[in-house]
């Protein structure tokens, strides 16, 4: 087992510790604010121009470190004001959402967050509840 602790497994950072019982490690989650330990670390990106196309949005965030993908999510093929970057570095993520958080282009303020498929690998992490399983009446 102490060959798995920090070893990664399907893009996912094994923790190998001793139990702690889900309220502990709840109380555990709240208090540590890290980004999620994942291969690929995707940024949400809110409040976008809708002129602003995937590979601007790519180029924009390209100036903290390499981006993997940048999409512009479109309905119809405009622009719905919001996408995803992905960057292959924790750092690279860390100062892009930190610095393009409020950063403005055509009098609209980003906001930029850790996307929620990011939130969800997080909480993979987290110890199953056993009660959860239990069949129900």
């Amino acid at each position: 087992l102490p060959k798995l602790d920090g070893s990664l497994l399907n893009g996912y950072l094994v923790s190998v510790c001793h139990f702690k019982t889900y309220k502990e490690h709840q109380a555990e989650q709240k208090s540590s604010s890290k980004p999620p330990q994942k291969k690929d670390f995707s940024l949400y990106v809110q409040n976008m121009p809708y002129s602003l196309g995937s590979e601007e949005l790519g180029s924009l965030f390209s100036a903290f470190g390499e981006v993997t993908s940048a999409t512009v999510i479109t309905k119809k093929r405009r622009s719905m004001g919001y996408g995803f970057v992905t960057y292959s570095s924790l750092d690279d993520a860390v100062i892009a959402t930190s610095v393009m958080n409020g950063y403005i282009i055509g009098n609209r303020p980003l906001r930029v967050t850790f996307s929620h498929s990011a939130e969800k690998a997080r909480q993979i992490e987290q110890p199953i509840n056993a009660n959860s399983f239990r069949r129900r009446a």
